[in-house]
Protein backbone atom coordinates (compact mmCIF):
# COMPACT_ATOMS: atom_id res chain seq x y z
CA UNK A 1 0.00 0.00 0.00
CA UNK A 2 1.22 2.88 -0.90
CA UNK A 3 1.99 6.23 1.57
CA UNK A 4 1.06 8.80 0.16
CA UNK A 5 -1.15 11.91 1.21
CA UNK A 6 -3.95 12.75 -1.00
CA UNK A 7 -4.52 8.81 -1.92
CA UNK A 8 -7.73 7.45 -1.32
CA UNK A 9 -7.41 3.38 -1.41
CA UNK A 10 -10.20 2.32 1.04
CA UNK A 11 -13.93 2.10 0.52
CA UNK A 12 -16.72 0.01 1.44
CA UNK A 13 -19.54 -0.75 -0.78
CA UNK A 14 -23.34 -0.34 0.53
CA UNK A 15 -23.13 -3.96 -1.28
CA UNK A 16 -21.58 -5.34 2.22
CA UNK A 17 -17.86 -5.32 -0.12
CA UNK A 18 -14.83 -3.76 1.33
CA UNK A 19 -12.66 -2.59 -1.78
CA UNK A 20 -9.16 -1.88 -1.55
CA UNK A 21 -6.12 -0.55 -3.85
CA UNK A 22 -2.62 -1.95 -3.20
CA UNK A 23 0.58 -0.88 -5.79
CA UNK A 24 -1.52 -1.92 -9.26
CA UNK A 25 -4.15 -3.96 -8.05
CA UNK A 26 -7.81 -3.66 -6.74
CA UNK A 27 -9.37 -6.47 -4.29
CA UNK A 28 -12.39 -6.90 -2.94
CA UNK A 29 -12.98 -8.70 0.59
CA UNK A 30 -16.81 -10.16 0.66
CA UNK A 31 -17.78 -9.54 4.29
CA UNK A 32 -20.86 -11.71 4.11
CA UNK A 33 -19.41 -14.73 3.03
CA UNK A 34 -15.78 -13.68 4.06
CA UNK A 35 -14.23 -14.70 0.75
CA UNK A 36 -11.69 -12.14 -0.93
CA UNK A 37 -10.70 -11.82 -4.68
CA UNK A 38 -8.96 -9.44 -7.23
CA UNK A 39 -10.83 -7.70 -9.31
CA UNK A 40 -8.21 -6.31 -11.75
CA UNK A 41 -4.29 -4.92 -12.07
CA UNK A 42 -3.38 -2.14 -13.82
CA UNK A 43 -2.04 -2.47 -17.37
CA UNK A 44 1.90 -1.19 -17.63
CA UNK A 45 1.82 2.55 -18.02
CA UNK A 46 -1.41 2.93 -15.71
CA UNK A 47 0.36 2.18 -12.40
CA UNK A 48 -0.16 2.71 -9.59
CA UNK A 49 -3.88 3.05 -8.48
CA UNK A 50 -4.52 5.97 -6.56
CA UNK A 51 -8.22 6.14 -6.00
CA UNK A 52 -11.08 4.01 -5.18
CA UNK A 53 -14.18 4.45 -4.59
CA UNK A 54 -18.02 2.60 -4.72
CA UNK A 55 -20.84 4.57 -6.15
CA UNK A 56 -23.40 4.95 -4.27
CA UNK A 57 -25.77 1.94 -4.60
CA UNK A 58 -21.89 -0.04 -5.88
CA UNK A 59 -23.51 -1.09 -9.00
CA UNK A 60 -19.76 0.91 -10.22
CA UNK A 61 -16.39 1.15 -9.11
CA UNK A 62 -14.19 4.51 -9.72
CA UNK A 63 -10.63 3.88 -10.55
CA UNK A 64 -8.44 6.40 -11.05
CA UNK A 65 -5.01 5.18 -12.13
CA UNK A 66 -1.40 6.70 -11.94
CA UNK A 67 -1.43 8.01 -15.63
CA UNK A 68 -4.42 9.98 -14.87
CA UNK A 69 -7.44 7.86 -16.23
CA UNK A 70 -10.38 7.55 -14.54
CA UNK A 71 -11.85 4.22 -15.10
CA UNK A 72 -15.71 3.50 -14.37
CA UNK A 73 -15.37 -0.42 -13.05
CA UNK A 74 -18.21 -2.81 -13.60
CA UNK A 75 -17.48 -4.70 -10.49
CA UNK A 76 -19.29 -8.12 -11.69
CA UNK A 77 -16.96 -8.36 -14.72
CA UNK A 78 -13.86 -5.98 -13.70
CA UNK A 79 -14.68 -4.72 -17.09
CA UNK A 80 -14.60 -0.62 -17.46
CA UNK A 81 -17.86 0.68 -18.42
CA UNK A 82 -16.31 4.25 -19.19
CA UNK A 83 -12.87 5.94 -19.29
CA UNK A 84 -12.15 9.47 -19.39
CA UNK A 85 -8.32 9.36 -20.41
CA UNK A 86 -8.95 11.48 -23.77
CA UNK A 87 -10.86 14.88 -21.80
CA UNK A 88 -8.46 17.67 -21.25
CA UNK A 89 -9.73 18.77 -18.09
CA UNK A 90 -8.58 15.39 -16.44
CA UNK A 91 -5.05 15.96 -16.55
CA UNK A 92 -4.22 14.31 -13.25
CA UNK A 93 -7.03 12.98 -11.27
CA UNK A 94 -6.58 13.25 -7.35
CA UNK A 95 -9.91 12.96 -5.35
CA UNK A 96 -13.16 12.47 -6.30
CA UNK A 97 -16.74 11.88 -4.53
CA UNK A 98 -19.83 10.45 -5.66
CA UNK A 99 -22.72 13.09 -5.91
CA UNK A 100 -24.88 10.43 -6.62
CA UNK A 101 -25.22 7.24 -9.00
CA UNK A 102 -24.55 9.44 -12.09
CA UNK A 103 -22.51 12.54 -11.29
CA UNK A 104 -19.17 12.23 -9.85
CA UNK A 105 -17.13 15.00 -8.30
CA UNK A 106 -13.50 15.28 -9.40
CA UNK A 107 -10.27 17.27 -8.93
CA UNK A 108 -7.93 18.05 -11.76
CA UNK A 109 -4.32 19.16 -12.12
CA UNK A 110 -5.58 22.73 -12.15
CA UNK A 111 -7.02 22.71 -8.62
CA UNK A 112 -10.49 22.85 -10.58
CA UNK A 113 -13.04 20.60 -8.88
CA UNK A 114 -15.30 19.35 -10.95
CA UNK A 115 -18.95 17.64 -11.42
CA UNK A 116 -19.24 14.82 -14.28
CA UNK A 117 -22.29 13.43 -15.20
CA UNK A 118 -21.53 10.28 -17.50
CA UNK A 119 -25.07 10.11 -18.87
CA UNK A 120 -24.26 13.38 -21.01
CA UNK A 121 -22.12 13.26 -24.24
CA UNK A 122 -20.94 17.04 -22.32
CA UNK A 123 -19.64 15.21 -18.94
CA UNK A 124 -18.77 18.53 -17.30
CA UNK A 125 -21.56 20.20 -15.62
CA UNK A 126 -20.38 22.36 -12.82
CA UNK A 127 -16.88 23.86 -11.55
CA UNK A 128 -15.96 24.45 -8.03
CA UNK A 129 -12.82 26.98 -8.07
CA UNK A 130 -10.56 27.72 -4.72
CA UNK A 131 -8.01 25.50 -4.02
CA UNK A 132 -4.29 26.30 -5.04
CA UNK A 133 -2.13 23.34 -4.38
CA UNK A 134 -4.34 19.74 -5.20
CA UNK A 135 -6.77 18.65 -3.10
CA UNK A 136 -6.32 15.69 -0.42
CA UNK A 137 -10.33 14.77 0.19
CA UNK A 138 -13.84 15.63 -1.23
CA UNK A 139 -16.72 14.75 0.57
CA UNK A 140 -20.26 15.42 -0.22
CA UNK A 141 -23.17 15.72 2.97
CA UNK A 142 -25.46 13.50 2.99
CA UNK A 143 -27.99 15.28 1.74
CA UNK A 144 -26.32 16.16 -1.78
CA UNK A 145 -26.26 19.90 -1.09
CA UNK A 146 -22.79 20.79 0.34
CA UNK A 147 -19.13 19.93 -0.58
CA UNK A 148 -16.13 19.86 2.09
CA UNK A 149 -13.00 19.73 -0.33
CA UNK A 150 -9.83 20.06 2.21
CA UNK A 151 -6.09 20.28 0.71
CA UNK A 152 -2.39 20.43 0.47
CA UNK A 153 -3.19 24.35 0.55
CA UNK A 154 -4.17 23.95 4.05
CA UNK A 155 -7.61 25.32 3.24
CA UNK A 156 -11.12 23.65 3.53
CA UNK A 157 -13.98 24.79 1.03
CA UNK A 158 -17.33 24.26 1.62
CA UNK A 159 -19.61 24.60 -1.05
CA UNK A 160 -23.32 24.70 -1.55
CA UNK A 161 -24.58 23.17 -4.67
CA UNK A 162 -27.95 25.21 -4.30
CA UNK A 163 -26.31 28.78 -4.54
CA UNK A 164 -26.78 30.70 -7.62
CA UNK A 165 -24.18 30.58 -9.98
CA UNK A 166 -22.71 33.63 -11.56
CA UNK A 167 -24.69 34.68 -15.03
CA UNK A 168 -20.97 35.46 -15.99
CA UNK A 169 -19.63 32.15 -15.29
CA UNK A 170 -22.70 29.93 -15.34
CA UNK A 171 -21.46 26.95 -14.69
CA UNK A 172 -18.84 28.13 -11.94
CA UNK A 173 -19.47 27.60 -8.20
CA UNK A 174 -18.23 30.02 -5.44
CA UNK A 175 -17.33 29.03 -1.96
CA UNK A 176 -19.64 29.44 0.85
CA UNK A 177 -16.97 29.30 3.42
CA UNK A 178 -13.26 29.15 3.13
CA UNK A 179 -11.47 28.11 6.32
CA UNK A 180 -7.70 28.62 6.93
CA UNK A 181 -7.59 27.43 10.18
CA UNK A 182 -5.47 24.54 9.81
CA UNK A 183 -1.69 24.83 9.48
CA UNK A 184 -0.81 21.30 7.84
CA UNK A 185 -2.52 19.59 4.66
CA UNK A 186 -6.38 18.54 5.20
CA UNK A 187 -7.27 15.23 3.99
CA UNK A 188 -9.35 14.24 7.38
CA UNK A 189 -12.76 14.98 6.52
CA UNK A 190 -16.06 13.75 7.21
CA UNK A 191 -20.00 15.59 8.00
CA UNK A 192 -21.48 14.42 11.11
CA UNK A 193 -24.84 12.32 10.04
CA UNK A 194 -27.10 12.97 12.71
CA UNK A 195 -26.07 16.93 12.55
CA UNK A 196 -26.70 18.21 8.37
CA UNK A 197 -25.05 21.02 9.38
CA UNK A 198 -21.63 19.67 11.91
CA UNK A 199 -18.53 18.96 9.27
CA UNK A 200 -15.17 17.97 11.21
CA UNK A 201 -11.41 18.42 9.85
CA UNK A 202 -8.37 17.14 10.85
CA UNK A 203 -4.74 18.10 10.62
CA UNK A 204 -1.86 16.67 9.20
CA UNK A 205 1.51 16.29 10.51
CA UNK A 206 2.46 19.90 12.05
CA UNK A 207 -1.30 20.41 12.65
CA UNK A 208 -2.57 17.37 15.21
CA UNK A 209 -6.03 19.46 15.25
CA UNK A 210 -9.42 18.27 15.20
CA UNK A 211 -12.24 21.08 14.28
CA UNK A 212 -15.76 21.45 13.94
CA UNK A 213 -17.53 23.52 11.88
CA UNK A 214 -20.94 24.88 11.93
CA UNK A 215 -21.59 25.30 7.71
CA UNK A 216 -24.28 27.73 7.99
CA UNK A 217 -22.03 30.61 9.12
CA UNK A 218 -18.73 28.58 8.94
CA UNK A 219 -18.11 29.50 12.35
CA UNK A 220 -15.43 26.85 14.55
CA UNK A 221 -17.60 25.22 17.25
CA UNK A 222 -14.47 23.55 18.82
CA UNK A 223 -10.65 22.40 18.22
CA UNK A 224 -8.94 19.56 20.08
CA UNK A 225 -4.98 19.19 19.68
CA UNK A 226 -5.29 15.12 18.78
CA UNK A 227 -1.75 15.02 19.59
CA UNK A 228 -0.23 13.71 15.96
CA UNK A 229 -1.39 14.11 12.71
CA UNK A 230 -5.29 13.05 12.10
CA UNK A 231 -5.48 10.92 8.60
CA UNK A 232 -8.69 10.05 8.92
CA UNK A 233 -12.44 10.97 10.45
CA UNK A 234 -15.45 8.58 10.57
CA UNK A 235 -18.37 9.31 12.17
CA UNK A 236 -20.77 6.52 14.23
CA UNK A 237 -24.07 6.58 12.18
CA UNK A 238 -26.02 6.06 14.89
CA UNK A 239 -24.45 7.63 18.16
CA UNK A 240 -22.17 11.09 18.58
CA UNK A 241 -19.01 9.78 18.69
CA UNK A 242 -16.21 10.07 16.02
CA UNK A 243 -13.47 7.40 15.54
CA UNK A 244 -10.08 8.91 14.02
CA UNK A 245 -6.90 7.66 13.20
CA UNK A 246 -3.48 8.64 13.11
CA UNK A 247 0.43 8.74 12.24
CA UNK A 248 3.43 8.82 14.69
CA UNK A 249 4.25 8.39 17.38
CA UNK A 250 1.94 5.84 18.43
CA UNK A 251 -0.41 5.16 14.77
CA UNK A 252 -3.80 4.64 16.97
CA UNK A 253 -7.02 5.04 16.33
CA UNK A 254 -8.55 7.06 19.11
CA UNK A 255 -12.57 7.44 19.72
CA UNK A 256 -14.15 10.21 20.97
CA UNK A 257 -17.40 11.42 22.61
CA UNK A 258 -19.09 14.39 21.03
CA UNK A 259 -19.05 17.00 22.14
CA UNK A 260 -17.27 16.41 25.22
CA UNK A 261 -13.92 15.17 23.18
CA UNK A 262 -13.22 13.15 25.90
CA UNK A 263 -11.45 9.96 25.03
CA UNK A 264 -13.63 6.94 25.06
CA UNK A 265 -10.91 4.19 23.76
CA UNK A 266 -7.62 4.55 22.31
CA UNK A 267 -6.94 1.39 19.50
CA UNK A 268 -3.46 0.17 18.38
CA UNK A 269 -2.61 -2.39 15.63
CA UNK A 270 -0.82 -0.75 13.04
CA UNK A 271 2.84 -0.01 13.10
CA UNK A 272 2.48 2.98 10.78
CA UNK A 273 0.15 6.04 10.16
CA UNK A 274 -2.83 4.66 9.64
CA UNK A 275 -4.65 6.55 5.91
CA UNK A 276 -7.95 5.49 5.75
CA UNK A 277 -11.23 4.17 7.84
CA UNK A 278 -14.03 2.63 5.98
CA UNK A 279 -17.73 1.89 7.78
CA UNK A 280 -19.41 -0.99 7.52
CA UNK A 281 -22.79 -0.35 5.50
CA UNK A 282 -24.53 -2.45 8.50
CA UNK A 283 -23.18 -0.40 11.25
CA UNK A 284 -20.61 -1.37 13.78
CA UNK A 285 -17.39 -2.33 12.39
CA UNK A 286 -14.95 -0.69 11.22
CA UNK A 287 -11.86 -1.21 8.71
CA UNK A 288 -8.47 0.69 8.89
CA UNK A 289 -5.50 0.39 6.28
CA UNK A 290 -2.14 1.71 7.02
CA UNK A 291 1.28 2.35 5.36
CA UNK A 292 2.18 -1.53 7.44
CA UNK A 293 0.56 -3.09 4.58
CA UNK A 294 -2.46 -4.44 6.91
CA UNK A 295 -5.76 -4.05 6.56
CA UNK A 296 -7.64 -4.50 10.45
CA UNK A 297 -11.41 -4.59 11.48
CA UNK A 298 -12.68 -3.38 14.73
CA UNK A 299 -15.87 -3.91 15.97
CA UNK A 300 -15.88 -0.39 17.60
CA UNK A 301 -18.99 0.87 17.28
CA UNK A 302 -21.09 -1.91 18.18
CA UNK A 303 -19.90 -3.15 21.59
CA UNK A 304 -18.92 -1.59 24.75
CA UNK A 305 -16.23 0.88 24.89
CA UNK A 306 -13.00 -0.50 26.33
CA UNK A 307 -11.38 1.34 28.88
CA UNK A 308 -7.91 0.26 27.95
CA UNK A 309 -6.48 -0.31 24.71
CA UNK A 310 -7.68 -3.41 22.52
CA UNK A 311 -6.44 -5.58 19.64
CA UNK A 312 -9.07 -5.56 16.80
CA UNK A 313 -10.75 -8.75 16.92
CA UNK A 314 -9.46 -9.42 13.03
CA UNK A 315 -6.18 -8.86 11.15
CA UNK A 316 -5.62 -9.70 7.91
CA UNK A 317 -2.00 -9.56 6.30
CA UNK A 318 -1.85 -7.83 2.98
CA UNK A 319 0.05 -10.29 0.62
CA UNK A 320 1.26 -8.69 -2.49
Amino acid sequence: MLDEDGFNLLDWGSNNVLVIALGDTVCLWDDTNKSAKVLLQAVEGNRPITSISWSPDSTVLAVVFGNSVLALVDPAIGQDVNVTEDDENLTLVLSFAWRSNSILTVESSNDTVIDYDFRKDDTSICFYNGHRHGVCNLKWSDNKRYLASGGHDKLVHIWDACMPVSQRHPRRHQWLHRISSHTSIVKALDWCPTRSNLLASGGGRHDHCIKFWNTVNGSCLNSIDAGSEVCALLWDKNKSELLTSHGFPKNQLTLWNYPSMTRAAELFGHSSRVHFLAGSPLGGVVASAAADETLNFWNIFETPKPTKPELPFARFNVIR
